[in-house]
């Protein structure tokens, strides 16, 4: 969290005007911050392969309620993954500032932003359109999953919906289901994931399954059909933090292996208390290497 998935308080743009015309990214390698057009704001990282001849894939990774690109990136260090696997990053942000304010919740409303951005992307550079994925947590969660319901679902390779709830699309998509154990923030706890993946399972006839990952800390679990045309992918994490929103206590809604950015002045104390979106705390890179967001998802995006 999409990796990573997470509710927190945004770095808005009052001082901006908010282009809707076509996104102006450069053929540059490096991290383009705060590209404005469609009404809300991109940040796109390029590897230098993709401006020097590899076709590349392209990532959307889709940040939480209220939050930002830039936070996003540090959480699930998707752009680090993705120049590994070759794929651009495209991580969008919206929010107070941006009129008009986009929750990713909403539907069609950002869904067409987002879109539009994958296709301003598409028409700079050379990339592969069998390799565009799209990942978030929380909010971003809930974004992905309504996009891998949506028409032009068929867009994407695979799909990771993280801290949110994973309905069961009309069409068979592959993705990881990224949930924490303790998530008291959204619920979206093992007694009603496991009954949706049965569901799942029964639906799409997954008649395969197999640990791809297990410790101490997590579980990951993969279900395939008999002509392994589909995946279905379940991480479940045990970590928790000691961070509060609005006096709740977030626990498990959290990002293993993450990193805070850094901290942003608005978001440091809520409540008197540091408001992290990693975990644990107070060092996210002690989580065990198989339940880290960023890692999880960007092998998970490299199987298809």
């Amino acid at each position: 969290m999409k990796m990573f998935p997470w509710f927190a308080i945004s770095i808005v743009f009052l001082f901006h005007e908010v282009s809707s015309q076509r996104c102006d990214f450069q053929m540059v390698a490096g991290r383009q911050q705060g590209v404005l057009c469609h009404n809300i704001s991109y940040d796109l990282t390029v590897p230098s392969q993709c401006i020097s001849g590899t076709s590349c894939g392209i990532v959307i990774d889709v940040h939480g309620l209220t939050m930002n690109g830039t936070w996003e990136e540090a959480l699930t260090e998707a752009s680090v993954y993705s120049n590994i696997g070759n794929c651009l990053t495209l991580q969008p942000s919206s929010g107070p500032g941006l009129p008009p304010d986009c929750t990713w919740g909403v539907g069609d409303q950002c869904s067409l932003k987002v879109l539009a951005g994958l296709d301003d992307v598409e028409a700079v550079f050379s990339t592969d359109k069998s390799r565009v994925y799209m990942g978030g947590s929380s909010e971003g969660g809930i974004f992905s999953d309504f996009m891998m319901r949506h028409v032009n679902a068929s867009r994407f390779a695979a799909f990771v919906v993280g801290a949110a709830w994973a309905h069961i699309p009309p069409e068979k998509h592959s993705f990881l289901w990224y949930t924490g154990r303790h998530d008291t923030l959204s619920m979206i706890l093992p007694a009603i994931v496991e009954p949706q993946l049965v569901k799942f399972q029964q639906t799409w006839n997954l008649t395969t399954h197999e640990m791809v990952s297990v410790g101490q800390e997590h579980e990951h679990h993969r279900w395939t059909d008999a002509a392994r045309t589909v995946e279905v992918e379940w991480l479940v994490h045990n970590y928790t933090n000691n961070g509060t929103i609005s006096g709740k206590v977030i626990a498990g809604h959290c990002a293993p292996g993450g990193v805070d950015a850094p901290p942003h002045p608005p978001f440091a104390r809520v409540a008197g208390i540091p408001l992290r979106l990693s975990c644990p705390q107070p060092d996210p890179k002690e989580a065990e290497k198989g339940s880290w967001a960023g890692y999880v998802t960007s092998n998970f995006f490299a199987r298809h």
